[in-house]
């Protein structure tokens, strides 16, 4: 995936404080296994992919797969993306029994890697490694898994926390002498609040054929159950969509409100706005609803 993912290479995203980047690392997880065309990263080869994620999280990114599962309208592509999507869930207990630090959780990692792996995705460092205080010797050991697997050719996505102390730590003693490509995700003031999340993606050129913008915006939003995701190149500050991204959002608690049985009048005194508004955007409400339903497709789930 030229200008974010290389053949046994290393890729770190560093996420600022305030960005949700799970979704995005479910969504290029997801991208790899179909082989599916991902934002301004252009095509991909199918391949196998291995999720590394931390016990917390378990309920979310199981429903964040089957979203996304649901958007393969392509028979041949949801069943790529069944057969090379793999889960890996670390259980950081007590003993730190799941650590990628440690011996035990190396061996257990090995033996869950399955064959022809192109990719493996560690979202959160800090759930990959020990429970409490990380040390020196623990990143050099998680260094050393990536290193196995780049020697492999396997290429590694790496996500990790810019505020939490755990992953400054592992950003100052690893990555200071990596040489691994390095993403960072920041604030999006142009983003979808209520019902979905965005960011900025930031990123420097690879060689002078690198056509990948610099600076872009990824978002999506989940309304109805149905996914939608996207994204866009404009400048930093600009929140140039926020006003159609407040509406959208808006015109769904106004639904969900009506659903609940809530008078017009009362929904406009909880959302804060006149009663005009609320009877607009109750009439596109019931608008939308008289379409008909599009084909559902039935869910899936990755392996794990």
């Amino acid at each position: 995936m030229p200008g974010l993912l290389y053949e046994g290479c290393s890729t770190f995203v560093r996420v600022a404080n305030g960005v949700d980047a799970q979704m995005y690392a479910a969504t290029i997880s997801v991208a790899i296994a179909a082989g599916l065309q991902l934002g301004p990263y252009g095509n991909t080869v199918a391949g196998t992919v291995l999720f590394v994620y931390g016990l917390p999280i378990h309920t979310r990114v199981m429903e964040q797969f089957e979203l996304l599962s649901d958007k393969l309208k392509s028979p041949d592509k949801r069943e790529a993306a069944v057969l090379n999507l793999n889960l890996y869930r670390t259980d950081l207990g007590f003993d730190n029994e799941g650590s990628l630090s440690g011996v035990d959780g190396r061996r257990k990692f090995d033996f869950a890697m399955p064959p022809d792996s192109k990719l493996v995705v560690f979202f959160d460092v800090a759930r990959s490694l020990r429970k409490r205080t990380c040390t020196e010797d623990d990143f050099r050991q998680f260094g050393e898994t990536l290193d196995d697997l780049n020697e492999s050719g396997i290429a590694t996505l790496v996500f990790y926390r810019a505020n939490r102390k755990t992953d400054a730590a592992f950003a100052d003693e690893f990555l200071a002498d990596s040489n691994g490509y390095t993403l960072e995700l920041t604030e999006d003031r142009g983003a979808p609040r209520e019902y979905g999340t965005g960011f900025h993606v930031r990123r420097r050129k690879t060689s002078e054929h690198d056509t990948v913008p610099t600076n872009f915006q990824v978002w999506y939003t989940v309304m109805n159950n149905e996914l939608n995701f996207g994204w866009e190149c404009r400048a930093p500050d600009d929140a140039s969509n926020h006003k159609q991204i407040e509406i959208a959002e808006r015109q769904k608690r106004v639904a969900d409100l009506l659903e609940s049985g809530m008078q017009q009048k009362d929904i406009a005194a909880t959302l804060g706005v006149n009663s005009a508004t609320v009877s607009r955007d109750a009439s596109v409400v019931k608008a939308k609803a008289k379409k008909p339903p599009k084909d559902a497709t039935a869910p899936t789930t990755p392996k794990g």
